[in-house]
């Protein structure tokens, strides 16, 4: 049988449990979306500080190819190099190498193919920085080091490579 007083003794959450559990439920919402804003809003830095780094690591292996492939460097001033090699994307001259210009000021590197337009290949440098470091003392050694400076969030760093001029032919005296 049926009983009537059966809807006193039925079980449920009073008034003041649902208010405490929307609060809580509100409060971590709260929390979630603000961190999801904060990632969002980081993003751009993030991304760009990569593809800084990107186009750093790629003009780093490009020059040690046209370096490792030079024939001669010509004298030049600080943080630029002129180099004859045979890695060439433009015309060539009779033996088949070509003049590469790398020139670093200001936080930047461009490179320049013969007389063509300068191309810039990385930015966001540290300017007080030198990138290109020549030692003659035994054939050409050439050590390039792009250094990225600390950023909001974003630690500095630094890439290094070196190589020498596997053609180069000292000049008979």
């Amino acid at each position: 049988m049926w009983r009537l007083d059966r809807l006193g003794s039925d079980r449920g959450f009073t008034l003041v449990e649902l208010l405490v559990a929307m609060s809580i439920a509100i409060a971590l919402l709260g929390i979630t979306v603000t961190l999801f804003t904060s990632l969002l809003g980081s993003e751009p830095r993030s991304s760009s500080r990569s593809a800084q780094l990107e186009a750093g690591r790629v003009m780093l292996e490009r020059t040690t190819r046209e370096l490792r492939q030079g024939v001669e460097i010509l004298p030049s001033v600080d943080d630029e190099i002129v180099l004859t090699t045979s890695v060439c994307d433009g015309t060539v001259d009779e033996d088949g190498l070509c003049s590469v210009t790398y020139a670093c000021s200001t936080g930047s590197c461009t490179r320049t193919e013969g007389s063509a337009q300068p191309t810039e290949v990385a930015t966001g440098l540290d300017p007080a920085q030198t990138v290109f470091d020549v030692d003659s003392s035994a054939g050409i050694f050439v050590e390039i080091r792009l250094s990225y400076p600390q950023q909001s969030g974003a630690e500095a760093v630094t890439l290094t490579d070196g190589v020498a001029l596997r053609n180069y032919e000292a000049p008979v005296e």
